[in-house]
């Protein structure tokens, strides 16, 4: 997945929009103009590292979305309109599912955009995210967190299954994402774990 970090201050909404940019422009490939966003290495589409397109794509989202305007930072109703002011300025039509019901983040919901290959913009409350690496057929987490607000571009959904020493089990939910600022590129969001307070599953056309 697309795992772009650069940004200004404030900056974690239009850094989500950059990495979703480049994820679609696989697909319709005038979101980026004269650009491709990745290569095909053994089977696997590879997303190209930090460079001047992808800053420049940025920039465009942080003019767009009004990033600082009237605030800190870019609300999800900025991000809808100046999101939509880019797709459609590139010649396509876009729109926004909500993943949201009664209050609460719709898992299912999410892992049924995913499959047919959306991407989600998700805006967290008292952000937490984590990577999970194997030791000895054990997983091990390493979390970072912020009371801070965030927002990252999700691309996936898993279901972890555990069962402990004393024979309980648990399942953890995870959204699959690139987190932008922070310690870690890509990693998870335990979606027990965070206060989501807006999810949308994009559809680009």
């Amino acid at each position: 997945i697309p795992a772009y970090i650069y940004g200004k201050d404030n900056g974690c909404v239009p850094i989500a929009g950059t990495n979703l940019i480049a994820y679609y422009d696989k697909t319709y490939t005038n979101l980026i103009p004269n650009y491709e966003p990745g290569k095909t290495v053994f089977g696997t589409y590879r997303f190209n590292q930090q460079n001047e397109t992808m800053e420049g794509v940025y920039d465009q989202l942080h003019v767009d979305m009004g990033t600082n305007i009237g605030g800190a930072g870019t609300t999800a109703l900025q991000f809808r309109s100046g999101f939509q002011k880019y797709v459609k300025r590139a010649g396509y039509s876009v729109s926004f599912d909500n993943l949201m019901s009664w209050g609460n983040f719709d898992f299912s919901a999410a892992k049924s955009a995913v499959q047919v290959k959306k991407g989600i913009a998700l805006f967290i409350h008292k952000y937490k995210a984590l990577t999970i690496t194997q030791n000895d057929n054990q997983d091990v987490l390493n979390y970072e967190y912020t009371n801070s607000d965030h927002a990252i571009a999700g691309f996936g959904c898993l279901e972890v299954n555990y069962t402990f020493a004393d024979d309980s089990t648990r399942t953890d939910k995870y959204i699959h994402g690139s987190l932008g600022l922070g310690i870690y590129k890509t990693g998870y969001i335990n979606v027990d774990m965070v206060d989501i307070a807006t999810a949308l599953a994009i559809t680009i056309s």
